[in-house]
């Protein structure tokens, strides 16, 4: 069995060459318009279009998401358990990403400025920002508390875990503080 630095590392590789054949010009272009993938398990979709990367990355991450499960049941110990649960639910968001993507964007090429998208909702502004900053009040103090659980546990796996979440709501403050200069801003 070939590792994949030996399949895909070598020089003969990079040029083009597979089983001693050169690969031609047009087999060549439709290999850089696959996803990236060392395991012949994986998905390859060709990127015709911007919406069909999406949709293969999609399926490339549901695929991901079974294969965690299943390693996720057969661990030994709670820790790599309760790792490979935070990963699935990782994969499983992205899932949801991409196929929010989908609806959201249908278009074969990139979008341009999703800012400019604008979506009919009939929710008032000021309302939302509002909103928002309660959003963020609460991220607040939830950090705040994860801080005090990350102090009052020795365990590895759970300091691990808090420190992921914790890392995550600093993102989703960067996020909300984006929409609200984006769109709320008065």
């Amino acid at each position: 069995m070939k590792t994949a630095s030996k399949q895909y590392g070598t020089k003969a590789y990079r040029e083009g060459k597979r089983h001693g054949k050169r690969q031609t010009e047009s087999k060549t272009i439709k290999a850089q318009n696959q996803i990236h993938c060392p395991d012949k398990r994986c998905l390859h979709v060709t990127t015709e279009s911007y919406l069909d990367l999406i949709k293969g990355l999609r399926k490339s991450e549901e695929e991901l998401l079974k294969t965690t499960e299943t390693l996720q049941n057969r661990v030994h110990t709670a820790a790599a358990r309760l790792l490979f649960f935070d990963m699935r639910l990782t994969m499983f968001r992205h899932v949801k990403i991409f196929g929010e993507m989908i609806d959201l964007v249908k278009e074969d090429s990139p979008p341009e400025n999703l800012w400019n998208t604008r979506i009919t909702t009939s929710a008032d502004k000021l309302i939302i920002r509002r909103e928002l900053d309660r959003h963020i009040r609460l991220e607040e103090s939830t950090l705040a508390n994860l801080e005090k659980a990350i102090a009052s546990t020795r365990d590895e796996t759970m300091k691990i875990l808090l420190n992921r979440i914790i890392n995550d709501i600093r993102e989703h403050h960067k996020t909300v503080q984006l929409i609200i200069k984006r769109n709320y801003s008065f």
